[in-house]
């Protein structure tokens, strides 16, 4: 008789439910992961920097530069000095300019006058220098960006963003775990009979809830399983999205479609991206621990 009591959990809930629920803890941990790497990169890759801009109608534009520069390369904790050539600045404006052209008219990016350009001087500094008292005073019409407030917005939005994946992945795992123990405590109700008979013959409550529960965790692993491959396709999707500002220019996977490799999905994502992996056996281990919670307290109940 007691063969009799795994084809109660035939059904497809307890797969259907463990697909899904791997597929939001799936696409949660990989958010997760994209956050952390992202956060990563930027602050190895954008050392402290202040940006300054003088703008081109300044009287004595040239010689107020030219004592800006040396005011930089004298002052204590300025590393390196830089400044924009006409051709760079065109570089650097070209992406807010060719939001302004036709679409006749795309084959060679706008030209601005040189005389109509902003200075822009560049200057890396260690972390403790700030410039932007030290350039107000000297030239008070120069616009000073520092990039360690990007830096330090970017951090408060990703620690938040960060703390969102962190709750929705509890949550599914919770939810995971309560809508087992509903899919289990219906199975048991409509195998209360067998159960009644097997207990009181004299079976042991912990071999019934083994029995169950290796049943319900070997479909909960076979439903997270699809659930993984239902997956991929939103993952090689989100990895190639993610890709221009992941991955540096000169990677091959950064300049087509192409198929990502191993190690480019390595460099996408932070170690915890291999977590994912492990989402079948958490699920299957859910299932397990539940069933046994539900059928060992069901069993107490019995007279």
């Amino acid at each position: 008789m007691s063969k009799r009591l795994a084809p109660s959990f035939q059904s497809r809930s307890l797969p259907l439910l463990c697909a899904f629920m791997t597929v939001l803890a799936g696409l949660a941990l990989a958010g997760l992961s994209g956050l952390q790497t992202l956060e990563h990169i930027w602050a190895q890759e954008t050392p402290n920097t202040a940006t300054i801009e003088l703008p081109p109608d300044l009287p004595d534009l040239n010689q107020q530069a030219q004592a800006l520069l040396e005011l930089l390369n004298q002052t204590s904790g300025v590393l390196h000095v830089h400044q924009f050539s006409s051709e760079e600045t065109q570089t650097l404006l070209a992406p807010w300019l060719d939001q302004g052209r036709t679409e006749g008219h795309t084959d060679s990016p706008p030209q601005i006058p040189p005389t109509s350009l902003p200075l822009i001087i560049t200057a890396e500094h260690t972390a403790s220098l700030s410039l932007a008292p030290l350039i107000a005073t000297h030239t008070p019409s120069a616009v000073v960006e520092e990039n360690s407030h990007w830096t330090e917005r970017l951090h408060t939005l990703i620690s938040t963003l960060t703390s969102c994946a962190e709750l929705i992945l509890a949550i599914t795992l919770g939810t995971t775990s309560l809508t087992t123990a509903i899919v289990i405590r219906r199975a048991v109700t409509t195998q209360r009979t067998n159960l009644t008979i097997l207990h009181s013959l004299g079976s042991f409550p912990l071999t019934l809830a083994n029995r169950m529960a290796l049943h319900a965790a070997a479909l909960a692993l076979i439903g997270s399983v699809f659930g993984l491959i239902l997956l991929a396709p939103t993952l090689a999707t989100l990895a190639h999205a993610l890709s221009p500002l992941l991955l540096s220019s000169s990677s091959p996977a950064a300049d087509g479609p192409a198929f990502f490799t191993l190690e480019n999905y390595t460099s996408l994502f932070s170690p915890h991206f291999w977590t994912i992996f492990a989402l079948p056996l958490m699920c299957s281990a859910i299932a397990w621990a539940t069933t046994q919670c539900v059928i060992l307290i069901w069993l107490r109940r019995l007279p």
